[in-house]
């Protein structure tokens, strides 16, 4: 099983705006509310492909209460710390005709101790030895740094397997306690091993490194172009889909969710590779953060392309 902990969640809601342009006024042709945060959009894919998963995280308020009752109507089990705040609402501006797609995140409310021993105990009742547990999102404001490293420490002493997939200084420490999985993009792996990376051969050297050092897995998401799939024995980069942008948010999130569920049914790298560019590409070609649909992952996977690395 999958467990998905998404500490710092949002309502995410995304507005259709032609020639969207700052200081002036702007109208919205459609709008659609999701329950939002990394960890609840890969738990959403997860279940769009059959997969088994539960959705962790800390939600309050009427946006918590929302999220909650998205999950239930959607059929995604979850096990919801409610705080005493109210969950952040992230606004997603999507103009079809610049093919723009402008994220406005609020930072998200405080955690407190009791609050992150709640997920704590809620993990270590959940867990066996064999699971996945994804560490997901920015961290909210006033959580340690340390934090997910202790909690991916722990789990890996229990035999569960964990994926992080997070910024800055929480990512750097996290890494170093050996994820089985990281998925940074471009500027996220520059940023964790601290130079730039202008070429696909400097980011799969890089990856490589990040692999050498603990990780087992690092799939580096790069946009439009493709994405970079890289463990010790194995390395592969997917092209790009050209497909019909509905939003693009989200679809990292599943190439993720993907990913580990390809591992959980114990498909071969290549094929994972495959599988999660197809399932990115779906994603990318509906509205807000929906998951694609089978069909379209589908007809998708029969055009990508995955090439071994030198």
């Amino acid at each position: 099983m999958i467990i998905t902990v998404t500490l710092n969640p949002a309502l995410d809601k995304t507005i259709l705006v032609k020639n969207f342009a700052v200081d002036r006024v702007c109208r919205v042709e459609d709008s659609r509310l999701d329950p939002g945060g990394k960890g609840i959009n890969i738990s959403r894919v997860l279940h769009s492909l059959g997969g088994r998963s539960v959705a962790v995280g800390i939600v309050g308020g009427a946006a918590g209460e929302y999220i909650r009752d998205q999950l239930d109507v959607l059929g995604i089990r979850n096990d919801l710390v409610f705080g005493r705040q109210e969950t952040r609402t992230n606004l997603k501006v999507v103009d079809p005709v610049r093919h723009t797609c402008t994220d406005i995140n609020e930072p998200g409310v405080p955690v407190t101790a009791g609050e992150l021993q709640e997920i704590w105990e809620k993990l270590n009742d959940l867990v066996n030895p064999g699971d996945t547990v994804v560490f997901a999102g920015q961290n909210p404001p006033e959580m340690s740094d340390q934090q997910l490293a202790q909690w991916i420490m722990q789990l890996k002493a229990q035999g569960v397997r964990t994926a992080l997939d997070t910024v800055g200084m929480a990512m750097k420490i996290g890494v170093a306690a050996g994820p089985t999985v990281i998925k940074p993009n471009e500027a996220e792996l520059e940023e964790l091993c601290e130079m730039e990376l202008p070429t696909r051969a400097d980011l799969a050297a890089a990856a490589r490194r990040v692999v050498a050092n603990g990780v087992d897995r690092v799939v580096v998401s790069m946009g439009a172009e493709g994405a970079l799939f890289v463990k010790a024995d194995e390395a592969f980069f997917a092209r790009g889909l050209e497909v019909p942008v509905g939003s693009t948010v989200g679809a990292g999130d599943a190439m993720l969710a993907s990913v580990l569920w390809d591992m959980e049914r114990g498909l071969s790298w290549e094929e994972t590779a495959a599988r999660a560019t197809a399932v990115s590409a779906a994603a990318v070609m509906t509205a807000g953060t929906q998951p694609g649909g089978a069909e379209a992952v589908a007809a998708l996977l029969e055009q990508v392309r995955v090439e071994p690395l030198p």
